[in-house]
């Protein structure tokens, strides 16, 4: 039997009976605080199992992992098992903090309202929470119906709806199919290799040491996995898993968890830091998100006001920037910019509420790694009219802002996995390769400035060999690795050559016109009168000196030397034949049998022997490999 883990989650006002739900539907009190238990109400989260069986027929998601079907071979299993994590959290307004660090993680929830009370005001409070939190799927849960059997008004349609009496025990079987209907019409909890367990809880056992837990999403965790806790970059290994009091070798995303970690003091983690794997991004103090105020809201935010965020299982202070407005009303949404006091450690597509003496607003986190600044330097203040952005509008609206984005770190702290990533890249019409990916329509535009500034020097100056590699990337501005994948595009298909430090079209030859004609011809036969005893460089016209050189018509030797490219040649034969026939040879006899001068022998051997024509030992030359 294959498992699929879950977290439902309560929802609703003080005194309707969720705690009292949770102990009938489990066995288990949830309220596991001496002064919960002293003053009759939940004050922190409490939590429970659940663990209840489906066919596989009844699960909507069709789509059955190898590791739900018998290793890939042979027929189906025919039940899947669901492990159900309860958190039970607080009704009361003094503890709607500590609720959120439970609702931000529910797979679904369970909304308790009970029907002697009706719709209280916490009950409104907790499904903008819910919403704002983007919980989709509940259960309305009517307590106490034997003390009001009567129908009372709820505020969605689209979640059923059980009555219960905690009390003598009726429809608590009825709630429970509920439950097993709506987990298994869900999707799983998705695994995209990116695990985090969000902390609500740290104590030391003796003889364990310290031991966290939370609610574990995006990936698995296995015994003796290598971890870090942000923020604060703290190295710690698990030395044990444990789920509702049993121990595992490895849990995935939707399971609740209690590790015992190595190297960690129980004071130097708490509430609100996150246990993750090494190499996915660090905290940052600044984050860009979508904000939104619920139309059945009462409250509004203000530009550059301090707020209080509940965000993953913590709390945080920070100052809202808000772009292209200076208030956000009930039913609006808008991109601003949350400054914290201290870094916290979150992912793109992260949920969020603000809440002072009541909850605010809600957001999404679009730029987990955001520059401070205004609305020029936010990467993603163009997504305020997308009501739910995804990976392509996120890549779309990162690469329109920076052109150019390193693939090291794109989206590597969201809740995409690297598939969608890439699937993104391609639907969004990026250039992706492996060091980078960059904006479609950016690389195209740069792709014929280049070739333009190319064809313009072949026009212009038809006496240089091409365009140098230096001048483009200064041109355009580009890094080694964007100007090698340049290169790489503009000379596919044969359209450009790229020749050692430059870059030309293939039929292009370097050819003189006019006076420059004239005076480089001149030289050519200068050269050719006397090969081995040429005029120096400086005795010679620079520019016709340069149009030969980058016409690979000469060769540029010594400190101030100058031959003809067929004479360099000639001469490199001519030693080979000497030393083969001679075995060595000094540089006098070499000079005497190229019936040249010491001026020119001894730089022009010299550059033999840096390019593996011969080599000298002592006062002799032989050839290279003899």
């Amino acid at each position: 039997m294959s498992i699929r883990n879950f977290i439902l989650g309560t929802a609703g006002h003080v005194d309707h009976g969720k705690s009292a739900l949770v102990r009938a539907l489990t066995g288990t009190d949830p309220d596991r605080l001496p002064e919960e238990k002293a003053r009759g109400i939940t004050i922190d989260l409490g939590f429970a199992n659940l663990r209840m069986a489906a066919p596989v027929a009844a699960v909507s998601d069709r789509r059955i992992s190898e590791s739900e079907s018998a290793g890939g071979h042979g027929p189906p299993l025919q039940e899947i098992e669901f492990n159900i994590g309860i958190v039970d959290v607080p009704g009361h307004e003094d503890f709607v903090r500590n609720a959120a660090s439970g609702i931000a993680f529910m797979n679904a929830a369970l909304f308790v309202v009970a029907a002697n009370e009706g719709w209280m005001p916490q009950s409104e409070e907790h499904l903008q929470i819910l919403d704002y939190l983007g919980v989709e799927r509940g259960i309305f849960v009517v307590t106490k119906r034997d003390l009001a059997p009567g129908d009372i008004p709820l505020p969605r349609a689209d979640w059923p709806v059980v009555k219960v009496s905690a009390h003598t025990g009726a429809g608590i079987e009825q709630l429970k199919q509920t439950i097993l209907d709506t987990l298994a019409a869900a999707p799983a909890p998705a695994d995209i290799g990116k695990p985090r367990l969000h902390v609500d809880r740290t104590f030391t056992l003796k003889g364990i040491g310290t031991v966290v837990t939370g609610t574990l999403v995006g990936g698995s965790i296995a015994r003796d996995d290598k971890l870090v806790i942000q923020p604060g970059d703290i190295a710690t290994r698990a030395r044990s898993l444990h789920n509702h009091g049993r121990e595992v070798a490895t849990l995935g995303p939707g399971a609740r968890c209690a590790i015992n970690l190595t190297d960690v003091a129980v004071d130097a983690v708490h509430r609100g830091h996150v246990l993750t794997r090494p190499g996915l991004g660090r905290p940052s103090d600044t984050l860009d998100a979508l904000l939104t105020i619920s139309s059945r809201a009462k409250t509004k935010l203000k530009h550059n006001e301090v707020i209080n965020v509940s965000l993953g299982s913590g709390h945080w202070r920070a100052r809202l920037t808000l772009f292209d407005t200076k208030e956000l009303l009930p039913g609006q949404q808008a991109v601003g910019q949350l400054r914290f006091e201290e870094p916290v450690y979150c992912f793109v597509g992260d949920r969020f509420i603000i809440r002072e003496a009541t909850t605010i607003a809600g957001g999404l986190v679009l730029d987990a790694d955001a520059r401070r600044g205004g609305s020029k330097e936010s990467r993603v203040h163009t997504l305020a009219g997308t009501p739910q952005p995804g990976e392509t509008e996120l890549i779309r609206a990162w690469l329109a802002h920076d052109g150019i984005v390193p693939r090291a770190t794109l989206l590597v702290k969201s809740r995409f996995s690297a598939a969608a990533v890439e699937a993104a890249l391609r639907e969004a019409g990026a250039k992706v390769c492996a060091a980078f990916a960059a904006d479609g329509v950016l690389w195209k535009d740069t792709l014929a400035r280049a070739t333009q500034t190319i064809d313009a020097l072949h026009c212009d100056h038809p006496e240089k060999p091409g365009l140098p590699l230096g001048e483009l990337q200064a041109m355009l501005g580009a890094g080694a690795e964007v100007l090698a994948e340049l290169l790489n595009d503009l000379c596919v298909g044969g359209q450009f050559v790229r020749d050692e430090t430059i870059i030309r079209r293939p039929a292009h030859k370097p050819k003189a016109t006019g006076q420059l004609n004239a005076i480089a011809e001149g030289l050519l036969k200068k050269l050719a009168t006397d090969p081995f005893n040429t005029p120096r460089r400086k005795e010679c016209d620079p520019q016709a000196l340069r149009y030969l050189r980058d016409a690979k018509l000469v060769v540029e030797f010594g400190t101030d030397e100058v031959i003809l490219k067929e004479s360099h040649d000639e001469a490199c034969r001519r030693v080979r034949e000497f030393l083969k026939q001679r075995g060595q040879a000094t540089m006098s006899e070499l000079r005497e049998m190229l019936k040249t001068n010491r001026r020119i022998v001894v730089p022009l051997l010299e550059k033999m022997d840096k390019e593996g024509v011969t080599r000298r030992t002592g006062d002799v030359r032989k050839l290279r490999g003899t």
